[in-house]
């Protein structure tokens, strides 16, 4: 209804405007022309690749793991690692022996230990990351505490620590 209306109009319009002549008339009227261009909402996706402590016949050791994120073009974030399935153990995450003995470990940035990486709140602080379109790929550095060492004795000790990209 509404369109033969608008064609209605618009046919009126047109014949009120044309007039027969003798000579050639024109008339120009300009008319808006527009594209909204909307990109997919902005985004982020992470992933984890584990940690591994390696074998050793005491509790200390290091190793490396790390996160991969996925993020919109210029799309700010933070990576955040939570403490981890077990209580902790003098601010420490903790990893547990099936005999439920513990070692207490840390989580950093850097490769010298000093830069912890936490949730902002506990156990460091957050990485931040300005999405670039493609993975980026961050290394997780771990290593046990030495001094206020769990009762670890001979097994396998593990932990969950869940990692978040906030943006």
């Amino acid at each position: 209804m509404k369109a033969t209306l608008f064609l209605a109009l618009v046919a009126v319009l047109l014949a009120a405007q044309v007039r027969p002549s003798a000579g050639v008339q024109s008339q120009t009227v300009p008319f808006d022309v527009s594209l909204t261009v909307s990109g997919p909402p902005s985004t982020a996706t992470i992933a984890t690749l584990p940690l591994n402590f390696g074998a050793s016949t005491t509790s200390a050791g290091s190793g490396q793991g790390g996160v991969v994120v996925l993020a919109s073009q210029g799309l700010q974030y933070s990576i955040a690692l939570d403490g981890g399935t077990h209580p902790p153990t003098n601010g420490y995450r903790t990893m547990f022996s099936q005999t439920a003995d513990i070692i207490p470990y840390t989580l950093t940035t850097d490769a010298a230990h000093t830069l912890l990486w936490g949730n902002g709140t506990s156990y460091g602080n957050t990485v931040p990351g300005v999405g670039s379109g493609t993975y980026q790929s961050y290394v997780v550095y771990g290593q046990t505490v030495s001094g206020p060492a769990g009762t670890g004795g001979q097994g396998l000790y593990t932990d969950i620590v869940t990692a978040t990209v906030n943006f």
